[in-house]
């Protein structure tokens, strides 16, 4: 696994991290979730309905 100081941007460094979440249920990988959670509160979510309506549309381009 890289060191993540050595992560040269936001992607390479969620990756790295650890998977903290056990393989049973897992449908997006975690630095996706976590790219989302930024990019949502980077644009206004206050709450887990506003991440979900601002993830939803970027569900399509994950698959």
């Amino acid at each position: 696994m890289a060191q993540l100081s050595d992560s040269p941007d936001l992607i390479a460094f969620l990756q790295a991290l650890p998977e903290g979440r056990k393989r049973r249920g897992v449908r997006y990988p975690q630095w996706l979730l976590m790219l989302m959670a930024i990019l949502g509160i980077l644009s206004g979510c206050r709450s887990a309905r506003d991440m979900e309506r601002f993830a939803k549309p970027q569900a399509s381009l994950q698959e």
